[in-house]
């Protein structure tokens, strides 16, 4: 859900991982259920770049990820604006 996102090896076309996210986010159930779950990481590979396509992938994983706190780790520096912390 984080490193393998693209279609293609480019990287400029984001695979649809909407399944993927349901999968998981079921599989989270009984941790939730027993109040045990503290957060989900979201740990993306140097080569995730701050831009339009990748912001938006973010966004959809918050979205498949709803109701579970979700931390990010950026390895790339082009994160670290505003826009970001926002």
């Amino acid at each position: 859900m984080t490193h393998e996102i693209w279609e293609d090896k480019d990287r400029t076309k984001l695979r649809d991982n909407r399944k993927v996210f349901k999968l998981f986010r079921e599989g989270l159930e009984p941790l939730i259920q027993e109040g045990r779950l503290g957060c989900v990481l979201l740990q993306f590979p140097y080569f995730f770049l701050s831009n339009r396509d990748n912001f938006d992938y973010l966004q959809r994983c918050r979205d498949s990820l709803a109701g579970v706190d979700a931390v990010v780790e950026f390895r790339n520096r082009s994160w670290v604006k505003e826009r970001t912390f926002e």
